[in-house]
């Protein structure tokens, strides 16, 4: 919620110019919930767009929720690939375990992502 009300009110700007993925989750779950979203829409594309990190599997977890939570598609649709491309055999595993996931509607978590290198068979996210 400081980040938020910070940038609100143009305080501490440059801190917060940049933000490690978990943190963008908290965000766009705290945006969603006090409808701040379109007053945060110029930061969201830079938030993206200098995340810290953001290549692990738990990272691309919070950035999925942080895009979903956001409605930014864009970058929804660009961390979805991204786990498509990076998806092995334990994911589902691995953000069983993931706190944030929990946020995600249970029809995204069985959403079957296409991608060009699977020939149109679809590979499960989770579950």
């Amino acid at each position: 919620m400081e980040i938020i009300l910070s940038v609100l009110h143009y305080q501490n700007l440059k801190t917060y110019d940049t933000l490690h993925a978990k943190e963008l989750a908290a965000v766009a779950l705290h945006s969603d919930k006090y409808d701040c979203t379109k007053a945060l829409r110029p930061w969201i594309s830079q938030w993206f767009g200098r995340i810290r990190g953001g290549s692990s599997t738990d990272d691309l977890a919070l950035l999925l929720v942080a895009a979903y939570f956001f409605r930014a598609s864009e970058h929804f649709k660009s961390v979805s690939a991204r786990i498509v491309r990076q998806a092995n055999a334990n994911l589902s595993s691995i953000w069983a375990s993931h706190d944030m996931m929990a946020f995600l509607p249970q029809e995204l978590k069985r959403v079957r992502a296409r991608d060009s290198a699977n020939h149109g068979y679809g590979t499960t996210l989770t579950d």
